[in-house]
């Protein structure tokens, strides 16, 4: 669960503004907010109920919001849905698909694969661990 805090931090440093009012619209389809549909690692699926509640924002001056979601559980055991985490970013977009977003004064250029009609959007990361490659997809869809 750490694995997709991260990559939701990640992503929502995500960004896109254009400078250039022609392109604005192509390249501003980040704009509005995304809800986490789906996270694989190394193809398996790694959501609930609960973390599909995150979502993140990209708002028209370069700002973002990140809401997160994570099961916690009781002393009893059972799983409570909680929020938590909230954060805030700032994102620019260098070329169709590719974001810079800062947050907490890291920059990380993120690519994005956006479906055909720009409402879902997937970004993939691989990392190589005590030699062991992990690759963790993410699928946001807009609502």
């Amino acid at each position: 669960m750490k694995k997709i805090i991260l990559l939701l931090i990640a992503i929502v440093s995500l960004s896109s503004c254009s400078s250039n009012d022609d392109d604005a619209s192509s390249l501003n389809i980040i704009i509005g907010t995304w809800q986490l549909k789906s996270n694989l690692e190394n193809g398996k699926e790694r959501t609930t109920d609960c973390t599909r509640k995150s979502t993140l924002t990209f708002s028209e001056n370069g700002n973002g919001s990140q809401i997160g979601y994570n099961e916690n559980y009781d002393g009893n055991g059972n799983a409570i849905c909680e929020n938590d985490y909230n954060g805030t970013f700032t994102w620019k977009n260098t070329n169709a698909t590719t974001y810079e977003i800062n947050q907490d004064g890291q920059n990380i250029l993120v690519d994005l694969t956006f479906s055909q009609n720009n409402t879902i959007f997937s970004t993939t990361s691989t990392e190589t661990y005590n030699g062991t490659t992990y690759t963790d997809t993410s699928i946001y869809i807009k609502i």
